[in-house]
């Protein structure tokens, strides 16, 4: 007689619900706007510090994943939810733009 296995419910996210948020910022050396993008960044990383997961991918460098991306112009900023790219910012963002994206990923409003 075969007996059945009861699923086990737990609050705990699985990988695909962990609601990750990611911040990649592509930019390059010599590019000036991107200077004016990097104190705006920075100043995103103290208010979020943990909350939001922040990269920096220089395109010159790592190409491949600048063409995977489809990165055309810089700074080029990209907002992912879950692996999932929920926002894409060309040129210098404020801060104001950015806070208000981050906010409204972090309470789901998406």
């Amino acid at each position: 007689m075969a007996t059945k296995k009861k699923n086990k419910i737990t609050n705990k996210k699985t990988d695909t619900q962990k609601n990750e948020i990611t911040l990649t910022d592509f930019h390059a050396e010599w590019c000036s706007p991107c200077k004016i993008q990097d104190p705006i960044i920075d100043e995103l990383k103290k208010k979020f510090g943990e909350k939001v997961k922040f990269e920096t991918i220089d395109i010159d460098k790592e190409t491949e994943k600048a063409e995977r991306f489809k990165i055309k112009a810089v700074p080029t900023l990209i907002i992912q939810k879950n692996g999932i790219v929920v926002n894409r910012f060309v040129g210098v963002t404020y801060i104001k733009i950015l806070e208000n994206e981050l906010n409204n990923l972090l309470r789901n409003v998406y």
